[in-house]
């Protein structure tokens, strides 16, 4: 995003064109019983079939009362055909599992806590499959199924018009990298909001209340809101709302108008050994200014 015209922020202005740097500063809030995000691309951008691959995010759940669904990429109206998989949480004990037409191929030993952040993720290498939580191997399989289902993409949802799966609870940051198995063992979680690494054929950053369903891969898949997922601020990153500036090198700058006797330092004695008699300017998080 660019900002052209000059624009007042508290008592700063800008003039010329600045890049706007977007924060992962929210998270995708799911009702547990009609809300989902879906997609309707047959891409093959989307289809892992047997490539290595990493689908991932941050997940905030509320309850186990059915499996927590991730992501999803289902063949027919039950979910179960041939080629159909999803990422999700169990029912009752809430392990993550990869689910293969209709049937849970390979499930973690560890339970993904209520109430709290957490990093999940499953990859594939080769023919092995493993279940990441919060950067800690919980559960691999040497498994030959071939993800090939083309219909819905569905986040927050079970494969198919039939599922009766629904996410309950908040999820951030939703990426799969198709054509990489990014960890292959124990790691830190990430501490920022994921970029587009190399395969990123989808990137769900919920930036904020207006870009909060938009997809920052290449590809810019477009998704439908379904039983209003909203958007909300729970981070799983200790985000506060501010960033930096970007000048561009050629015509951006920020000026004051104001007269005020604070803002001129006057004559300061070179050999002044307090700091504080020189004047220190500061931007605010508010975008004030101050001295």
């Amino acid at each position: 995003m660019a900002t052209t015209s000059t624009d007042v922020y508290g008592n700063i202005s800008t003039s010329g064109v600045f890049n706007e740097i977007e924060l992962s500063a929210g998270s995708l809030l799911f009702n547990g019983s009609s809300g989902y995000l879906s997609n309707t691309s047959t891409s093959a951008n989307l289809v892992p079939g047997t490539s290595d691959f990493t689908i991932e995010g941050w997940v905030y759940l509320l309850d186990y009362s059915s499996a927590n669904v991730l992501f999803s990429k289902g063949d027919n109206s039950n979910g179960g055909g041939a080629g159909a998989w999803a990422f999700l949480t169990t029912v009752t004990n809430g392990y993550l599992a990869l689910d293969y037409a209709g049937t849970n191929v390979l499930i973690g030993t560890t339970a993904v806590s209520l109430n709290t952040w957490h990093h999940i993720a499953l990859t594939r290498s080769g023919n092995t499959h493993t279940l990441w939580l919060d950067g800690q191997n919980t559960g691999s399989a040497t498994l030959t199924n071939n993800l090939s289902g083309t219909g819905n993409a569905r986040i927050g949802r079970g494969k198919g018009s039939a599922s009766t799966n629904y996410f309950a609870g908040a999820i951030s940051n939703v990426r799969l990298v198709n054509g990489t198995a990014l960890y292959s063992s124990n790691f830190s979680v990430p501490t920022s909001s994921f970029t587009a690494v190399n395969n990123t054929q989808l990137l769900l950053n919920v930036v904020s209340s207006s870009l909060y369903m938009t997809d920052f891969s290449s590809n810019g898949f477009a998704f439908t809101n379904n039983g209003s997922v909203l958007y909300n601020n729970k981070s799983p990153f200790n985000v506060s709302q501010c960033g930096s500036l970007f000048f561009n090198g050629s015509s951006g700058y920020l000026y004051s108008t104001s007269t005020s006797s604070n803002l001129i330092p006057g004559t300061v004695p070179e050999s002044s050994p307090d700091p504080s008699v020189v004047p220190t300017f500061i931007l605010s998080r508010d975008n004030s200014f101050s001295v």
